[in-house]
Formats: structure tokens, C-alpha cells, sequence
């Protein structure tokens, strides 16, 4: 019996737009069995057999002749109409064969135990090599594992043992259903992106895209899951998933199906004439289904239309045994009802999605109300049913080690959501990011070359997966065990260590004994939690109901300790290999530099600002000036991560978040790849850089002047509302958005830190050039030049007071606006104290009302001294042009030649 609401959630669910045949069927078995008062039991069995036709035709009548709630009726027949097949989705029936694998299995009784036990006799009688023996139960079939184990080794039989391949191959010839099998196997191609293996936490053949109840999700998320390697070969004659739609795509037609076949006919022959062999052949078969659908091999209509096939049928028919594939039984009750509930679940969140989509877009249109996606209120939904999440996990959630709710009761534990700390991964992923940062700090590469100058190795995506991701991927494979050994090694290390700790073992006397400082590191993290708990702040089962708070801890810790143990050794791994291909495929190295013949290009400003100009301006100041190759220069840039972290994730219908989903762990490959570049750095040289951040972060300017290196600062600038509408454009185009808050941010902190970070640089006697470029102009024009100084000499020329002064009144903004007038109430638009700032710290300020020459201010190049390369930054002014700005024309440091910019008829931009 229904109530009113579950009804009339159905009726929401049936009027989705996306309904496939497997949802009609599902809620219509619910909705017509409240109606009728009686179990459509051969609308069920026609269910799990995928005979749609038979289980619609049956629902028709019901709706046309039996059913009183007419509203009802007419809609179930309406939409059995509109519903459309999709191979490669059939969620539903999907979920369905998950729940039903699992319960076939978990149905066998000790009758089914004997059968199996019988086949195993033949099994083993067939193995003449003994080559699986020891994969076979070493006694009886008297477990579930042992029935497991049995129908596990019928695959390993079709492709390797001569007997049961000698006959499968004339009965495969024989079928009419075998050259329609349309699995895709030729090879990927470079641009091939459909065939993604990403990591999978559904079980059965449910793609890892699909959504699910958390309770029902894989302990451990496993990688390359058939349900996402393969694709359907369009190409294939009346191929079987073209005329089979309604029968989830997985692996096409089952070759392992024509083996159990084979396999059967033999035990068939063996014990002919004994009784109730039938019953062992359903029994068999039973358990054989519920194994193959379960691990996500096949799915039941892949396997069920072979055993349907004549020659198969004809091959049974020879020992008077008819085929039972009448599964249903008391126990899949629950699974009809549970797969119908997900059906009305998911199709309600289908119908809320696009409502939603279509509101993100009006809303989105100013780029004032772009949310971030907050993590934790995504972790705290998962636990939800009923909750409506449009779009997928954090990438980085979804490639933990841990599943969803662990990642969320380790962030409430610690008390920050850091997901870049708080979430471990797999080796293969680990091995992803250090392989994206090695070829970035390693090989030549110019992202941004014209098609003519353009090689391999300028596409970073193409480099990864196609030549370097899958070596690293073969080498670690190899050394697996070793990996999993030092996982588990790690885990106890945790353990030990956190029963030490709550022993009091690692008192102060014991601390200053310790040598190593990451473990001092660890046991501080634990101190931490440990306060957290005294002050009552520590709370569990927020996220996973009956967490184990002790498990919790130990997964915290072992994140922790994992994820620098495990990167060391995928680092030196990529290493290896990278280094070997290389040298194989001779992929040029970008030249190392020390001290001031190393130069750093510093991109900054926030996010839509036009940092493509001054990347431009770089080019020619980096090739012009300073002779430095373009493609010789080190680009480390988090946008260029998110295609590589997004390869085979599926991130939902909402592309103006992906951005957000994918930051994370596009900003741990930056991490990694600076931290590698700074190794290079304290080994005595490093490559020319370009750094393209946000924030003026002073570790950042640092990176540039380690060891007096020549340092060459970039920031660009725009006004709030140009910035949002210009993120918005770009997010239209390519789906790169940013949340509104964080550009907000980002345009005030900018404002404020960089001048102050300039000045205290300056203060500490750091030599380094520096430009402000505005870029609100008119499309096609050159941007305005703010300001130019050197603070070797400390000379500071004001192109621009005004636009200087509404640079530095940004820091005024008030973040939590949310329209221009909203960000600067009661606050200054225009702030002149930046002229301040830079003259306590000694700098000689020109501005556009003093009369300025080139000798006054800044005289013929020379080095800052005898023994240094760095030239001063250099103005020479043309008094002899009239334009808005004074044309600059430098010989060293910033090359801001206006002359070339107005031959090229707009901003420069590579």
C-alpha cells in the first residue's frame, strides 16, 4: 500500500522528460500493484528477463481495462510512448541488477551448495593441467567464497583450457548472436576522452557516474571497473546493444556465457541419467548470474540472451534439460521496491536539476551570485536520501582512498575541510600528479605556441596520458604488492602510534629524544586533536552514522603519514621513468640558471583581469631583452591541471561548477610541481619561471629572488563588475567559473597586499621591476600602463594617477557586496596612500603633472654592480610621440614598447 505522498512523488517521477523503459516499468509495477491490491508477478518476471515488450504490453492492458485512478492510467500509457533507451545509461535497471546480483547470491542454500559441489567435480576433471587448481575450493562447496571460487574460474576455462575452448569456439560459430557483439576494441586515440577508467564506489555494472545510497557503496573504490572501460562500436552490422537498448551496456554479448555453456554440456554428459539435474543446471546458473552481474562483468541481458540463443538452446535440448530463467523469488520483493524508489528518486533530482540549471543561469548572469560548492555541505547530503545534489563530489572526494562519509568525518575530526590534507589517495593517482608536475618542471613547452611553432610537447594533456602517464602506470602496477604492503604497513604505523599516543607514551622527555621531524609533526597533529576533544569540539557520526571514532582517527593520521610516505616513492618512480622516456623519445630539457641569470616572470591579479597581456608582454620581454626562448621557460599553471584531474570524472549538468570541483587537486599538481621546482632551486639552478598566481603572496616573490635571481613582476587589474562579467563570458564559452565571492576577494587582497609586499621587499633590500597594467579598454586596444618601478634604484614613474589611485582603493572594497555600489558604501573608490607607502620606503615617485626626462629619472643601462647581470629597469621616453600615455621603450628589465603594441593593432597576447 502506497500513501499519498510515495504516490504522488511516483506521479512527479513518471512526468520527468528522461524516462527509459526500465523506469517506466519499475514505478508503474509500484504504483498499478497499490492500485490492484496483487502482485504483478509476470510483469516482474518479464522484468528481470528484459522482455520490456511483454512487461509493457501487460502494464497497457492493466492501464486500459483495470485501473480506476484514470490520471494514472493515462499517464503510464502517455509515457510508455516517450521513453528512450540509452545502452550506455539504463540506470535503473543498472541499480536493479546490483541489488539483484547480491541477492542471487545471497540466496544460495545448501541445495545450490551441492550442485555447485557437483559441477566442481567436473570442473576439476576438466583441468587435466591442473592449471587452476588453485584457484578451485581445495574441499567441498560449503561457503558462499567457495561457491564464488567455483563460478569465478568459467572465464579462465572459455579462453585457456584446450577441451572447454575446442568446443566453444564451433558452438559460437554457430550462433546468430555472436557477429553482433559490439564491444568497441580498437585502440584510443590521441584525442579519445570516452574511455576514461575512473575511480568506482558502485558496485555491480552501476557506472561510476550513477548516484546511490552511501550505505550500499563499495568499501574501497576500485579503478577500471568494466561497466566504465568500455564503449559500443556504432559500426557493427545490427549490432546487439543497437537493437537491445533497453539492456544496460557493460561488455556486449557474453563470450564467458557460451563457456558456463560448454562447461555444462560436459557436466551434462558426465552425470547423464541422474536425477534432478535441471534443478542443479538452475542452480548453477543462479549462482553463475548473480556473480558475474555482481562484480559488474556483464549484465543479465548480455548473458540471459546467450543462453537464449538456438545453438545454446539446441546444446541443452541434447540432454532433455530446459533452461529455468524464471529468477524471481519471495526474496526479490525488496529489490523490485528498492530499485523502483531509486528510479523515483533520480528522476525527480533529473526534473529538479534542469529547473535548477535554468535558475543557476538567470542568476549567473551579472556573475555577482556564483557560489562556491561548499564541500561539507556536500559530504552532510550524501548521508541524505532524499537530498537533491545536482552535480557530482569534489574530484578530489571522489579519488580518495576513503569513502565520502570517512573524508567527511576525518574533516569535522581535525576541524578544517582541507581536502587537500585530509584525503589520500590511490598510487595511480598520486602517480597522475606527479607525473603532470615532472613534465612541467622537466621538459621544454610553449602551451600557447602558434600552430606553426607548435609541437608534441606543448600539449601538457596529451603528454601525460598518452606518453608518460602510462609507463608510470605499467611500472607501478608491477610493483603493486609492494604498494599495497606499504599501505598496510602505514595503517598499522597509525594505529601503534595512536595507541602509544593515548597510552602517554610521547611525553616531553620523549619528544626531545626524537630526531625525526615529521613524526614531531604527526604527534603535534595529534596534540591538536587532542585539544579539540577537551574543549568538546570534536563530534562524530556526522557524516557516517555509527562512526567508530577510533577508526576515524586512525584514517586521519594514516592520511596524513600516507600521503608523504607514498608520494616519496611515486615521485622517485616518476622520476625514473620520466627521466627513461625522455631520453628515449629525446624531449628537450629546459636549460638550468643560477643566481642572476635565472629569471622569473611573475603573472598576478584577480581572476578575469586580463592576465593574458601581460603573459604576452612577457613573451617579448623574456625573448627581446633578457634572450630568453619562450618555450625555454618554465610554465607551472593550475588552469592547465583541471583537464587532466577531469579526465573521466563526471562532474554533473552544471558546468559553471566545475571549475570548483576540479580546484583541489588541480592546485595539489601546482604544489607538487613548485615543490620539485624549489628543489632545483637549492641544488644550485633551476629553470627560467613563470609564475601566474592570484594573490601577491610573498612566498611567491620569493620563489623569483631566491639567490638573486632576476624577478619581473606583472599585475594586472580591472574594475570588480568588468572582472565578473568578463569570468562569466569566459565561463559561457569554455566552462570555467569562479565562485563571485573569491574574485571579490581576490580584487581586494591584490589591492591591498601587493604595493605593501613591493615596498617590504624593498625594505629588505630585494631588487626586482615591477608594472601595473589596467586593463579596462575597449576591446582591441592596448592596455593602460599604471605604473613602472625599480626598487634597486627605487624609482617609481605614475603613468596613470587616476588609475593608480583606483588600483589602490580596491583594498577599501567591501567583500561581502554585492553590487558595485554595495562594495565601496561609505569607502573610498580612489586612494592616493599608496604614494605614501612607496615613499617611506625610499622611493623617488614622477608623476604625469611633474616634468619628467629620461636622464633625470633613469639614465643609459647599466648593471646594478660590476660583478651582477641584472640591469636597472630602464625607461627611455619618445617626447617626440603625442599619446595618451608616454610611449616606453626599454632596454632592459619591463619591455612595455608602446610603438610595437600599436603596430599590432591590440593587446599582445600569446
Amino acid at each position: 500500500m502506497l500513501g499519498n505522498k510515495i504516490k504522488s512523488q511516483y506521479i512527479e517521477a513518471l512526468n520527468s522528460p528522461n524516462l527509459d523503459s526500465s523506469d517506466l516499468i519499475l514505478m508503474s509495477i509500484q504504483l498499478l500493484e497499490a492500485e490492484l491490491k496483487v502482485e504483478l508477478v509476470d510483469v516482474r518476471n518479464a522484468y528481470i528477463q528484459n522482455d520490456y515488450s511483454t512487461a509493457k504490453q501487460i502494464i497497457n492492458n492493466l492501464c486500459a481495462n483495470n485501473i480506476e485512478d484514470q490520471r494514472i492510467a493515462m499517464l503510464v500509457i502517455q509515457k510508455m510512448l516517450q521513453v528512450r533507451d540509452i545502452p550506455e545509461e539504463n540506470q535503473s535497471r543498472r541499480y536493479f541488477e546490483a541489488r539483484f546480483s547480491k541477492a542471487l547470491l545471497g540466496g544460495l542454500n545448501e541445495r545450490d551448495f551441492e550442485a555447485l559441489n557437483h559441477f566442481l567435480q567436473t570442473i576439476r576433471r576438466l583441468d587435466t593441467d591442473g592449471a587452476f587448481a588453485s584457484q578451485l575450493p581445495t574441499a567441498d562447496v560449503m561457503t558462499l567464497q567457495d561457491a564464488v571460487k567455483v563460478v569465478n574460474v568459467v572465464r579462465g576455462f572459455g579462453d585457456d583450457n584446450p577441451i572447454v575452448n575446442g568446443y566453444r569456439g564451433p558452438l559460437r560459430k554457430k550462433s546468430p548472436i555472436v557477429p553482433r557483439k559490439d564491444r568497441d576494441d580498437t585502440p584510443i586515440k590521441e584525442d579519445d576522452n570516452s574511455r576514461a577508467k575512473p575511480l568506482s564506489l558502485n558496485p555491480g555494472v552501476m557506472k561510476a557516474s550513477a548516484p546511490i545510497p552511501v550505505d550500499e557503496q563499495l568499501d574501497k573504490a576500485l579503478q577500471g571497473k568494466t561497466p566504465d572501460t568500455f564503449r559500443i562500436d556504432r559500426g557493427v552490422n545490427d549490432g546487439f546493444s543497437a537493437t537491445r537498448a533497453d539492456i544496460p551496456f557493460v561488455n556486449s554479448v557474453s563470450g564467458t556465457a557460451f563457456s558456463l555453456s560448454v562447461m555444462l554440456h560436459f557436466f551434462l554428459e558426465e552425470n547423464k541419467g541422474q536425477e534432478g539435474l535441471e534443478a542443479e543446471v538452475d542452480s548453477i546458473i543462479r549462482a553463475f548470474m548473480g556473480h558475474m552481474c555482481g562484480k559488474g562483468y556483464h549484465s543479465m541481458g548480455e548473458m540471459i540472451e546467450v543462453l537464449r540463443d538456438p545453438s545454446v538452446q539446441n546444446l541443452f535440448a541434447q540432454h532433455q534439460i530446459a533452461l529455468n530463467l524464471d529468477f524471481n523469488s519471495d526474496t526479490t520483493r525488496d529489490t523490485f521496491k528498492a530499485a523502483a524508489s531509486y528510479s523515483k528518486t533520480i528522476n525527480i533530482k533529473r526534473k529538479f536539476s534542469e529547473e535548477l540549471v535554468v535558475q543557476h543561469q538567470q542568476k549567473m548572469e551579472d556573475g555577482w551570485n556564483i557560489q562556491p560548492i561548499d564541500a561539507k555541505q556536500y559530504l552532510q547530503k550524501v548521508r541524505d536520501k532524499e537530498a537533491i545534489i545536482i552535480d557530482a563530489p569534489h574530484t578530489i572526494i571522489n579519488n580518495g582512498i576513503f569513502s565520502h562519509e570517512y573524508i567527511g568525518e576525518i574533516c569535522e575530526l581535525v576541524g578544517n575541510y582541507n581536502l587537500a590534507e585530509n584525503v589520500a589517495f590511490p598510487p595511480e593517482r598520486l602517480a597522475l600528479f606527479h607525473t603532470t608536475a615532472f613534465i612541467e618542471t622537466e621538459i621544454q613547452r610553449d602551451p600557447d605556441a602558434s600552430e606553426i611553432e607548435k609541437r608534441a610537447e606543448d600539449d601538457l594533456y596529451s603528454m601525460v596520458y598518452d606518453e608518460f602517464y602510462p609507463s608510470v602506470l605499467e611500472k607501478i602496477n608491477a610493483s603493486k604488492d609492494r604498494f599495497d604492503a606499504l599501505q598496510d604497513l602505514i595503517f598499522n604505523d597509525a594505529r601503534t602510534t595512536i595507541m602509544n599516543y593515548s597510552n602517554g607514551n610521547y611525553d616531553a622527555s620523549v619528544r626531545a629524544q626524537i630526531k625525526d621531524p615529521f613524526f614531531l609533526e604527526c604527534l603535534d597533529y595529534l596534540d591538536k586533536i587532542q585539544t579539540r576533544f577537551l574543549e568538546n569540539k570534536v563530534s562524530h557520526g556526522q557524516y557516517k552514522e555509527n562512526a567508530d571514532l577510533g577508526s576515524i582517527m586512525i584514517r586521519a593520521l594514516f592520511t596524513k603519514m600516507y600521503n608523504r610516505e607514498m608520494g616519496q616513492k611515486i615521485a622517485s618512480i616518476v622520476d625514473e621513468v620520466g627521466n627513461d622516456i625522455i631520453k628515449k623519445k629525446q624531449y628537450p630539457r629546459m636549460s638550468v640558471h643560477a643566481r642572476d641569470d635565472r629569471h622569473t616572470y611573475m603573472m598576478m591579479g584577480a581572476p578575469a583581469c586580463g592576465k593574458g597581456v601581460a603573459l604576452g608582454r612577457a613573451a617579448i620581454l623574456a625573448e627581446e631583452t633578457h634572450q630568453v626562448a619562450w618555450r625555454d621557460v618554465c610554465k607551472i599553471n593550475t588552469d592547465d591541471h583541471r583537464a587532466i584531474v577531469t579526465q573521466g570524472q563526471h562532474l554533473g549538468q552544471d558546468t559553471k561548477i566545475h571549475a570548483q570541483l576540479s580546484n583541489v587537486e588541480s592546485m595539489i599538481i601546482t604544489s607538487i610541481a613548485n615543490q620539485k621546482y624549489n628543489q632545483k632551486l637549492k641544488s644550485g639552478g633551476a629553470p627560467h619561471l613563470l609564475i601566474d598566481t592570484v594573490m601577491p603572496l610573498m612566498r611567491k616573490f620569493n620563489i623569483g629572488l631566491e639567490q638573486d635571481g632576476q624577478l619581473h613582476v606583472f599585475a594586472v587589474t580591472a574594475p570588480v563588475d568588468e572582472s565578473l562579467k568578463r569570468m562569466v563570458a569566459r565561463g559561457q564559452d569554455t566552462g570555467r567559473y569562479v565562485s563571485s565571492n573569491y574574485v571579490i576577494q581576490a580584487h581586494q587582497s591584490v589591492s591591498n597586499d601587493l604595493i605593501k609586499n613591493l615596498c617590504s621587499l624593498t625594505d629588505a633590500g630585494k631588487n626586482f621591476d615591477f608594472v601595473i597594467l589596467d586593463t579596462h579598454v575597449p576591446l582591441g586596444s592596448d592596455p593602460i600602463v599604471v605604473m613602472v618601478g625599480d626598487t634597486a634604484l627605487k624609482k617609481l614613474l605614475i603613468f596613470d594617477e587616476d588609475a593608480a589611485a583606483y588600483f589602490y582603493g580596491k583594498k577599501n572594497i567591501d567583500t561581502n557586496g554585492r553590487s558595485m555600489a554595495q562594495l565601496y558604501q561609505d569607502r573610498p573608490m580612489m586612494d592616493n596612500g599608496y604614494l605614501d607607502v612607496f615613499k617611506a620606503s625610499g622611493f623617488e615617485v614622477a608623476l604625469p603633472s611633474q616634468s619628467i626626462n629620461a636622464s633625470s629619472f633613469i639614465s643609459e643601462p647599466e648593471p646594478v654592480s660590476p660583478t651582477s647581470n641584472r640591469q636597472t629597469l630602464l625607461l627611455k621616453f619618445d617626447q617626440t610621440k603625442s599619446v595618451e600615455i608616454p610611449s616606453v621603450k626599454q632596454t632592459s628589465g619591463l619591455a612595455i614598447d608602446l610603438k610595437k603594441t600599436e603596430e599590432k593593432k591590440g593587446p599582445i597576447i600569446r
